[in-house]
């Protein structure tokens, strides 16, 4: 409950914790969001192409790898940020309350272990993806 003590800011009086900050959070009228690193690696994985390995750079094409990675993570949880691929994968922003986080079966664990096979599957047979959550510090995500 906020403090129903006064003091006065500027020729304002307000509650004592009107200015105060919470810390870090990320609920903005939204839902609390976890952000995610998507590193594949392994044979013609690259999401920067279509195919994977040598077409143009061209991610945004229908049916790309990115593509196919992004519709697997859509089926996980609510996505709200992706980022543009690199060759090892991508960086992505998921509700935290929506998101299937799992190694096996349906025992939450905070782990990625179902979503990281499933990536595996709709990609190239020699994949191999690693889900990481991500920590907001200062200025980086890491």
């Amino acid at each position: 409950m906020p403090s129903i003590l006064t003091t006065t800011v500027g020729s304002t009086t307000v509650g004592a914790n009107a200015y105060k900050n919470p810390g870090t959070f990320s609920q903005f009228g939204t839902r609390d969001l976890t952000f995610i690193k998507v590193a594949v690696t392994g044979g013609s994985n690259d999401m920067r192409y279509q195919d994977g390995a040598t077409s143009t750079l061209s991610y945004t094409l229908s049916n790309s790898l990115f593509q196919k990675a992004v519709n697997v993570l859509q089926g996980f949880g609510e996505v709200y940020y992706v980022g543009a691929p690199a060759a090892g994968g991508f960086v992505a922003a998921i509700s935290s309350d929506t998101a299937q986080s799992a190694d096996s079966g349906n025992t939450a664990n905070g782990g990625f272990g179902l979503l990281e096979s499933a990536i595996n599957a709709a990609l190239n047979a020699s994949a191999a993806t690693t889900v990481t959550a991500l920590s907001p510090t200062a200025t980086t995500i890491a």
